[in-house]
């Protein structure tokens, strides 16, 4: 029995790497259904929900695994992160506070912690966990995004765009760092700047449905500084 689960989900498997979301889900719950105590099996699961933004799904999918492997570092990372989009900050940030008891080196759990507090409104504490997260893992590429984040709230905003200036020419197609830097350009003279980079960004094939909505509503926000307030509409409506 365990031999059919794990062919169904190598298939599962293959199929998500194909793009083939619906049956790479009905692989994964034959996988289940054969071995419902197979923490991998309902975490895939809940990455395929994911995609496919079933969200509620997905975040059931891995509170499964969790349940399974209570030291599953990576399901608790990814049931955060559908938790945040939803805006479920206070139910991340008490799960997380319980994780990290359990892998107090996880950098990953800091850092979605961190983003939980930010997104609430607590920028002293997600600063102190966006820099536990650096300091547990020094090339984690996302942590000083939030950090830059963190200084434009703060009014520290040529400390933010030297620091998103330097993320940019290190990893110039990261996302996150455009839609930030372009948040916090007018502060620092540099919309031009940002309207082309975010502009160029959106012409590429492998965005979420999420991400080119923040990138539109961020240009909507560079186009209205600049008073042109049609081309800003076309985004706002996009």
């Amino acid at each position: 029995q365990p031999g059919f689960a794990d062919a169904y989900r190598e298939l599962g498997n293959a199929q998500m790497a194909n793009n083939e979301a619906l049956a790479a889900i009905t692989s994964y719950q034959k996988a289940i259904e054969i071995d419902p105590n197979s923490a991998i099996a309902f975490f895939n699961l809940g990455n395929i929900y994911r995609d496919v933004e079933r969200l509620d799904e997905a975040a059931e999918s891995y509170q499964r695994a969790i349940s399974l492997k209570p030291d599953f570092v990576d399901a608790y990372c990814e049931w955060a992160a559908v938790q945040i989009v939803q805006y479920k900050y206070s139910r991340v940030i008490e799960a997380l506070e319980s994780a990290i008891k359990l892998a107090p080196n996880a950098a990953g759990l800091y850092f979605k912690l961190a983003v939980a507090y930010q997104e609430q409104g607590d920028s002293d504490i997600a600063l102190r966990y966006y820099k536990k997260t650096l300091e547990l893992e020094d090339k984690h590429f996302d942590a000083p995004i939030g950090i830059a984040g963190i200084l434009g709230l703060q009014g520290k905003y040529k400390e933010a765009g030297d620091l998103l200036g330097h993320l940019l020419v290190s990893a110039p197609d990261n996302p996150t760092t455009i839609i930030t830097y372009a948040h916090f350009a007018h502060r620092f003279g540099a919309t031009d700047k940002a309207i082309k980079i975010a502009e160029e960004k959106l012409e590429a094939n492998d965005l979420t449905r999420r991400t080119k909505a923040k990138l539109h509503f961020s240009l909507a926000n560079l186009y209205e500084r600049k008073e042109l307030l049609e081309t800003a509409f076309e985004h706002y409506e996009a």
